[in-house]
Order: C-alpha cells, then sequence, then structure tokens
C-alpha cells in the first residue's frame, strides 16, 4: 500500500533507523511519521499500533540475522529450549513441551 511513495516496507525502515540513532525510547509513531514526513493517523495504514510495529521490527531483524523467518526461528528456540530440559533434568515429555512453548506433548 502506498501513499505519496510510503509503504510498510518503508515505515519498519525508519523505526529500525530511528531506534538505530536514538534507542528503543525515541521509537514512537508520532516519531516514525515525522521522520516520513506524514501526520501520525497516516501510519494507520501501514501498523495498526506501535505494538504491531515493533513486531514487524522484530521479523525483520530476525529475518536479517537469521535468515529464517519468525515461526522458523521461533520452532529453533523452542527445539532447542526442549533439547536442553530433555539433556539437563529429569522432567516428563509433557513438561518439556509446556515450558518449551509447545503447548503439550
Amino acid at each position: 500500500m502506498i501513499e505519496n511513495g510510503l509503504t510498510t516496507d518503508a515505515v519498519v525502515d525508519i523505526a529500525l533507523a530511528l531506534v538505530d540513532e536514538k534507542g528503543l525510547d525515541a521509537l514512537s509513531l508520532a516519531a516514525v511519521a515525522d521522520r516520513a514526513g506524514v501526520a501520525t493517523p497516516s501510519l494507520y495504514k501501514h501498523v495498526g499500533s506501535l505494538g504491531d510495529l515493533r513486531d514487524m521490527m522484530a521479523i525483520r531483524v530476525i529475518r536479517q540475522a537469521t535468515g529464517m523467518s519468525f515461526k522458523q526461528w521461533l520452532l529453533e528456540q523452542r527445539l532447542a529450549h526442549a533439547r536442553s530440559l530433555l539433556e539437563g533434568s529429569d522432567a516428563t515429555i509433557e513438561l518439556v513441551a509446556q515450558r518449551a512453548g509447545f503447548g503439550s506433548a
């Protein structure tokens, strides 16, 4: 979706640059809109909330750092945690599954 050349990817780029320069505390929709040269409500066509923008930023950084999608990365993290629990304790499979974020065995 494009408005005056602004895309969702561009909004995420701007937000990441802002955080790189000023830190996470400086991140707000108003600050991103100011950098993009648009009114804050214009961003809602691209992101639903500041939380959504943070999620999009995390997904982008994970993909760039690992080459994996967020789902792939999360599965890898859960499997590694489950593996470590299985190797380092006598917890049941059910408990390991729950602690590793799989819900149940």
